[in-house]
């Protein structure tokens, strides 16, 4: 509950443009590390993750950051053990 409410937070504070700046990112670069934090954080789920390590987006890479760590987040939380 308490990372949703600062997800909320974030967004309704996201207001202006420049906070809203898309960029091309790779997808690898920045899902990966949330993989490794979130195993680190729920050790007795297995998270499997396949990217193509070419794939580029543009998007806002802190939206992505935090859609990702949700969801990965959300899989350990309801994933039995």
């Amino acid at each position: 509950m308490n990372r949703l409410l600062e997800t909320l937070m974030f967004l309704t504070n996201t207001h202006t443009p420049t906070d809203l700046r898309k960029q091309e990112i790779s997808v690898s670069q920045v899902i990966e590390p949330l993989v490794r934090t979130i195993q680190e954080k729920y050790p007795s789920v297995a998270f499997t993750v396949t990217l193509d390590q070419q794939q580029t987006i543009r998007t806002n890479q802190g939206f992505l950051e935090r859609i990702v760590s949700n969801l990965l987040d959300n899989a350990g939380k309801f994933t039995p053990a």
